[in-house]
């Protein structure tokens, strides 16, 4: 019995060590792509051209690791469709593994959802961050995104896109549109080896005042219809 207690004893404390170092991101809701596009002050797509890391050193059980705090992705700006002109626009995000920040990769198309930040309250990484060119001078006004906002790859944005272009021409539209998926793992493993997979050729219906309305989804598992 005392070993029994020695061993949690140990689990406990190792539990302890760990927690300090681990961070979780829980995202409150999922606002919709007309909700998002009213209240995100910068909106627009572009292509990552290169990414800056920022890292930092820590001692964790006496070893020393080097984790990545921050990302600069610096992006071409393909499409502006709210409050931007530069040509091209560095956002800030987190270093990822629990701080909310979006992995973004060189050479990828994004709709990028962003925030403008006050410079003089950051960090000395997120300070420096400019918008517009790297050799133009440093401007308070930083943009930033997380994996809560509705930044996603441009691949995936068409839903989002052909609600912002309706609404930024005046012609605002009632769009039904989600994702249909299964989830797949072994009998008895929660964890390891179970994914999603998403569910093609499924028809789904939805009935309303203003009528009957039915979608087949497709190899992603998405459907959508304008309501």
């Amino acid at each position: 019995m005392r070993d029994i207690f020695l061993q949690l004893a140990v689990i406990s404390l190792m539990l302890l060590c760990l927690s300090s170092y681990a961070v979780a991101c829980t995202c409150l809701d999922n606002p919709s792509p007309c909700a998002s596009f009213q209240s995100t002050p910068v909106v627009f797509v572009g292509l990552v051209k290169s990414i800056q890391e920022e890292k930092a050193e820590i001692n964790r059980f006496g070893k020393i690791e080097s984790i990545r705090t921050a990302l600069t992705a610096h992006f071409v700006v393909e499409e502006g469709l709210k409050d931007i002109s530069s040509q091209e626009v560095d956002v800030v995000t987190g270093g990822g593994g629990g701080d909310c920040g979006y992995h973004f990769k060189t050479g990828e198309r994004y709709l990028v959802y962003a925030y403008k930040t006050e410079g003089e309250a950051l960090g000395s990484s997120i300070s420096r961050t400019v918008i517009g060119p790297r050799n133009s001078s440093p401007q308070v006004g930083v943009l930033s995104t997380n994996i809560c906002s509705r930044t996603q790859p441009l691949n995936q944005a068409q839903d989002d896109l052909d609600l912002i272009h309706a609404a930024i021409k005046g012609k605002p539209q009632a769009r039904i549109f989600g994702t249909v998926q299964e989830y797949v793992s072994k009998l008895g493993d929660y964890e390891e080896g179970a994914r999603y997979e998403p569910k093609a050729g499924l028809t789904v219906r939805a009935e309303a005042i203003s009528g009957k309305y039915e979608a087949v989804t497709d190899a992603a598992g998405a459907f959508a219809w304008i309501a």
